[in-house]
């Protein structure tokens, strides 16, 4: 707080050091005491956003921002940041939803402002996560179409001058995400972007039914794509005068959405309030971008040979955009957790859901992209292989601390490469590479999706130890190992790697030497060595036998677990049909 009087002294007991009296305090800005305030967030000497906010409810009303060359810039600090949190205002104490208020409902927290356009610094991007700015929604509808609007609108902030972009809530509900401690569920979620083209301001709206949609319900994803008119969202919320009529965003909100921003925009808020009507061919050209990547896919379209282009592709090609280009959306679809900016890409629902039948809506938090297990205090860890058809989902995500990708293969000069976890007895390698690296790509959109989970990839595993023997006895060897290590590490934005040596001394399916055991301690140091210097904090970890009758021969742990973060113990496989020549014997896989 501001003090007239407040002194600066030096301090009698450290005279290098100064301190003032009274001792200045650190307090929150008020926030407008009323039901209805508007509430500016400040970040980078820039309001980020702007909210009107509805205290009866504890929800807000609708969150406007300008979109400049400030929001085209992303930085790797303004990534989507985890958790949410209270607005620390006094006024506000009591008016904002609890943290435990979606818990098993099935909704998203859905973010009116959303990080993706707050990239260019962390406090900007993480100044979304506050509860002011969120609301429950849809989760299939948050995370793929709506997503998808705020993807073209973000290409349309990087092509064209300044825009304001305003997200809200209908004021009718359909109930509340809980009877107890729950706030109330709009019945839709609305978004305008308002524009200069050619000295003519134009508003394009989206409208969102806030059911409870899933995979299978693409038209009416299709319906949410259709540009609505001003006019149209004020009809839809009209039962309450504040939801609008009375505190239209660009009327209410402009003077604080612009505020530390250059000097200069070309869209003016009265000309934006006044723009009830939509224009036909902004309305179709919008349309058409949306549609641009809405027809269905096979998994592996067929090549074609190089022809000439038509006269319709051409024009194609050259027609008027406002979202993105074919060229813009896979980038762009990245940015925001999508496999594509295609309603009919699996991939996309992959990551939110499981198999249709298979979802329980009230396990978890509906769609939201913050993993629960790491509350408990335990590192939960998940083997995601290479290989297979399984699904990684995000209510498998939700359940784990940790996850690896398993696994890269290693050649025999200690390069490691993304390829075939079994080469030696693969039938088509080619194809193990592929999808392995379709895998990878899965994990990578889950990473964009779940950024508090740490993600790691194996190197090894039963079919792919045969070299390990050899590298950790190379120095050479050793040095190639490490540095495609570091190497990937980067490439796929991972947290550490994990070493399944399957076994040292021993062997698996490949025969071991006596010294393993002491070579395998050096890799580890040497690795640990290298990680340190290379990335600060990245992780080690190393698969380890269970039984006695590997690990005593083979596994010196206390000179591995120097070096590790933590060991993962490979209890299974105590007992198969390799026990007898028949088979016929059978007994737990793991000790019980």
């Amino acid at each position: 707080t501001n003090d007239i009087n407040a002194v600066c002294h030096r301090d009698t007991v450290n005279k290098n050091r100064a301190i003032w009296k009274p001792e200045p305090k650190c307090e929150p800005e008020p926030c407008p005491n009323n039901n209805h305030p508007l509430i500016a967030i400040k970040t980078d000497r820039i309001n980020a956003y702007v909210v009107l906010f509805d205290k009866r409810r504890n929800l807000p009303i609708w969150s406007m921002c300008v979109l400049d060359k400030i929001n085209d810039m992303m930085t790797t600090a303004g990534k989507r940041t985890k958790g949410y949190t209270h607005h620390p205002c006094r006024e506000l104490k009591d008016s904002q939803a609890s943290r435990n208020a979606y818990n098993g409902s099935g909704y998203d927290h859905g973010h009116l402002t959303p990080s993706e356009i707050l990239s260019y610094s962390r406090d900007a991007s993480f100044s979304s996560n506050l509860r002011i700015n969120l609301a429950p929604q849809n989760a299939i509808t948050n995370q793929v179409p709506w997503r998808m609007i705020e993807a073209h609108i973000r290409c349309h902030n990087h092509k064209y001058p300044p825009s304001l972009v305003v997200t809200g809530v209908c004021p009718k509900a359909r109930g509340r995400t809980k009877l107890v401690g729950g706030v109330a569920v709009p019945s839709c979620f609305w978004k305008m972007i308002c524009y200069n083209r050619n000295g003519r301001t134009h508003v394009v709206g989206f409208i969102s039914d806030n059911s409870k949609l899933t995979r299978k319900d693409r038209a009416e994803f299709i319906k949410i794509f259709t540009p609505v008119s001003q006019g149209e969202i004020i009809a839809h919320l009209s039962s309450d005068p504040f939801y609008f009529a009375a505190r239209n965003p660009f009327l209410f909100g402009y003077r604080d959405a612009v505020k530390g921003r250059p000097s200069g925009l070309t869209v003016n808020g009265a000309q934006c309030a006044s723009a009830m009507s939509l224009d036909k061919k902004e309305a179709d050209i919008w349309h058409t971008d949306l549609m641009m990547d809405q027809k269905k896919r096979d998994n592996k379209p067929p090549k074609q040979k190089k022809q000439k282009k038509s006269k319709r592709q051409a024009d194609e090609e050259n027609r008027e955009v406002r979202g993105c280009t074919p060229a813009e959306a896979r980038g762009m679809a990245a940015l925001f957790g999508l496999s594509s900016l295609s309603i009919f890409d699996d991939a996309n629902y992959d990551i939110i859901e499981g198999d249709d039948e298979g979802d329980d809506e009230s396990s978890d938090e509906g769609g939201d992209n913050i993993s629960q297990a790491g509350k408990c205090g335990k590192r939960i860890i998940g083997y995601y292989p290479s290989w297979g058809t399984g699904k990684i989902t995000s209510q498998h995500a939700q359940r784990l601390t940790h996850i690896i990708f398993a696994f890269f293969e290693v050649e025999a000069n200690g390069n490691i490469l993304l390829g075939s976890a079994d080469r030696t007895h693969s039938s088509n390698v080619e194809e193990d590479t592929r999808i392995a690296r379709q895998r990878l790509d899965r994990l990578k959109r889950l990473q964009d999706a779940f950024p508090n989970i740490k993600y790691m990839f194996a190197v090894g595993g039963w079919e792919n130890s045969q070299y390990f023997s050899s590298i950790a006895a190379s120095p050479e060897k050793r040095v190639r190992f490490i540095a495609s290590a570091l190497k990937l590490l980067d490439e796929h934005q991972m947290d550490g790697i994990d070493i399944d040596w399957e076994y040292p001394v021993t062997g698996g399916a490949n025969e071991g030497v006596p010294q393993d055991k002491q070579n395998y301690v050096i890799l580890m140091r040497e690795l640990r060595q290298a990680l340190d210097r290379h990335r600060p904090g990245c992780l080690l970890s190393f698969a380890s036998a269970a039984g006695q009758w590997t690990l005593d021969p083979g596994f010196d742990l206390p000179g591995l677990l120097k070096y590790a973060d933590f060991v993962n113990i490979m209890t299974y496989d105590f007992f198969g049909a390799w026990e007898s020549k028949w088979g016929a014997y059978t007994g737990p896989p793991a000790p019980l």
